[in-house]
């Protein structure tokens, strides 16, 4: 039979850190919930201490100390037991807290990388972020990741000029809105095709979104379509040619 070994502080911190602080059995947090390390595979069965051997469970989904209830024991253990409980619950807020402070120093530093890659191309400028807005740059890399906000920053510098203050603030309003529509790219390309088909028709045909929306049979749309609406719209010239044009293609000429 395989000899169970202590698993480290450092790796129950790293598991918990992973699982979000959350048993991964029934969802209950830290530290409401006491949560101890599990192992998928069990050590009697040939399971190690790796990281992806292990997972964070509630005392209760890992099958607690002991099937005696509390009041089944002596008042004296019962005071053991609970003053070991907030031991634990202790133990957990501080890894929580220590975590959470983590998070905020590497999205600090995350957030000055993506400040000095802005400036990059112009040193002699003395502007910084601010606080206002490296708030929403932290909230778009913990929604997008560091790498894809990064990469909408080079995407502005490419698309818009940033010679004075306010071409620069042009160009700074467009990034977390270009890493969003990367995610969409990324996670839904039919929303992302349907997306771009109406910031053009918007743009060369004078629409507004609502407009677009109603004149538009987005349930019918299919990205491989894309090519086929951009060129209706390109051809349109208007925003009732338009409509014309896209009535022939969905429904031969017959939705009016």
């Amino acid at each position: 039979m395989a000899k169970r070994k202590t698993i480290p502080q450092s790796i129950r911190f790293e598991v918990f850190k992973r699982d979000l602080f959350t048993c991964q059995y029934c969802g209950r947090k830290a530290p409401e919930a006491i949560l101890e390390v599990d192992h998928i595979i069990p050590v009697s069965k040939g399971g190690d201490n790796s990281m992806e051997n292990l997972v964070s469970a509630c005392r209760e989904c890992n099958g607690g100390k002991s099937n005696k209830k509390l009041s089944e024991l002596s008042e004296v253990e019962k005071s053991r037991r609970q003053l070991e409980d907030l031991q634990e619950k202790k133990n957990m807020t501080d890894m929580i807290l220590q975590w959470k402070s983590g998070l905020n120093d590497s999205l600090t530093y995350q957030v000055e990388q993506i400040e000095q890659t802005f400036y990059s191309n112009s040193p002699s400028i003395n502007e910084c972020f601010g606080e206002k807005y490296k708030k929403l740059l932290k909230k778009s890399i913990r929604t997008y990741g560091f790498d894809l906000v990064l990469d909408a920053v080079y995407v502005a510098l490419e698309t818009y000029d940033t010679d004075t203050r306010e071409q620069r603030n042009n160009a700074l309003s467009k990034i977390i809105g270009i890493a969003h529509n990367r995610h969409i790219e990324m996670s839904d390309p039919e929303r992302a095709s349907l997306n771009k088909v109406m910031h053009v028709a918007c743009k060369n045909l004078s629409m507004r979104p609502k407009d677009f929306y109603q004149a538009f049979p987005t349930n019918l749309y299919k990205s491989e379509q894309e090519k086929l609406i951009l060129d209706a719209i390109l051809a349109a010239g208007s925003q009732w040619k338009f409509e014309e044009i896209i009535n022939q293609i969905y429904f031969g000429g017959n939705n009016g």
